[in-house]
């Protein structure tokens, strides 16, 4: 009787390897990317290159390729344009985050970063200021669609029984897999992403952390990053990650609620400038919607139904403290008379370039 393999990393066995001297002129840069895979929606992925110095800037790095061709271009070149320091490698090493653009320098079709960056660019004066909040689930490792520690043939006991608590929840029987939380929060901050908080989320094994405030380009960039940092976290324990906004249909979704503002809705009487975005936002619900999950709205359907403290996705609306409105206006910012407000129809597979550009282009630029 063979015994099975143990899937999940070694670490001692691997520490060994880890604890290496590593020669001072051989520095390994991780390419990170979001590839366009068969159905053209971004997949993670990574790979390293040996370089004989230690990079300070993105574009010190010679663009890379990625080895995959598709039907309309022969070759598919990472140019790298964010750097990091690399969590899992230690020292000297980076991680690099790539866009994933054309043989002639064009983007590809599910690189939102390019377009993104050029609004940034238009808004720059405005000084866009976001923080997102990024909520998944860690799912079995055997079995993709199962969440981790969930009975295999049933469910923890619903969000509604007495004695269920699982948001911000502690305790063995109440939520699984803090280890990965914590170790992303760690990561995250060495690496140099702008993380800035953590919590258990509404169900057993659903978590959230929040990145930003990050100005203009940084809150996706960084955003990309702390997503592949926890997909890598999670793979050394043999724990899937799940940003499906509704993972398990019946209970709670997982979002990716964006948190905006602007100088002037910032600066002394700033809530006006607000009032007047959540006017352009009515006006512009179906545009966003599209753009605020990877599936042209159709993933936010399954979750924005306007049950379990989620918004009507077919209609806009918007309020001060209120969890089941398109966009919340905190209290303390009503009562402040300036500050932010929060869109909560992004969706937790949300591609952070595509939400952060339609809020620049509608709220900044008046398209």
């Amino acid at each position: 009787n063979m015994t099975s393999i143990p899937l999940q990393s070694n670490s001692p066995f691997l520490a060994r390897y880890l604890a290496l001297q590593q020669p001072r002129d051989k520095i390994l840069v991780t390419y990170v990317y979001l590839h366009p895979g068969n159905d053209n929606l971004a997949h993670f992925s990574s790979k390293s290159r040996v370089v004989d110095f230690v990079p300070k800037k993105a574009s010190e790095l010679p663009i890379w390729v990625t080895g995959v061709v598709t039907d309309t271009c022969t070759e598919i070149l990472l140019r790298p344009v964010q750097i990091y320091n690399d969590p899992f490698r230690g020292g000297d090493n980076k991680l690099v985050l790539c866009d994933i653009v054309t043989e002639d320098m064009k983007p590809l079709s599910n690189n939102y970063r390019y377009s993104c960056n050029e609004a940034m660019e238009l808004a720059r004066d405005q000084h866009p200021w976001f923080g997102i909040e990024q909520e998944y689930m860690l799912m079995d490792g055997n079995e993709r669609n199962w969440p981790l520690g969930w009975p295999k043939n049933g469910y923890p006991d619903p969000i509604s029984a007495p004695r269920a608590l699982y948001h911000a929840a502690v305790g063995a029987n109440n939520q699984y897999g803090r280890d990965v939380m914590e170790a992303h929060l760690r990561a995250c901050l060495y690496a140099g992403v702008n993380i800035s908080g953590e919590n258990a989320e509404a169900q057993p094994s659903q978590w959230e952390y929040q990145v930003g405030p990050c100005e203009g380009i940084r809150i996706g960039d960084d955003l990309t990053m702390s997503r592949y940092i926890l997909i890598r976290i999670a793979e050394d324990l043999h724990i899937g990650i799940s940003f499906d906004p509704k993972p398990v249909a019946g209970w709670m979704g997982c979002g990716a609620h964006t948190n905006f503002s602007t100088e002037a809705m910032r600066a002394e009487g700033g809530l006006a400038e607000i009032k007047r975005a959540m006017d352009k936002l009515s006006k512009n619900h179906a545009k966003h919607v599209q753009v605020y999950d990877p599936h042209g709205g159709a993933d936010n359907t399954r979750r924005l139904t306007g049950q379990l403290w989620s918004s009507d996705l077919n209609k806009f609306s918007w309020g001060i403290a209120d969890r089941a409105a398109s966009v919340r206006i905190p209290k303390q910012v009503a009562q402040a008379g300036k500050g932010y407000f929060e869109d909560r129809r992004p969706a937790s597979n949300c591609d952070p370039y595509a939400v952060t550009e339609a809020l620049v282009r509608t709220c900044c630029l008046n398209e």
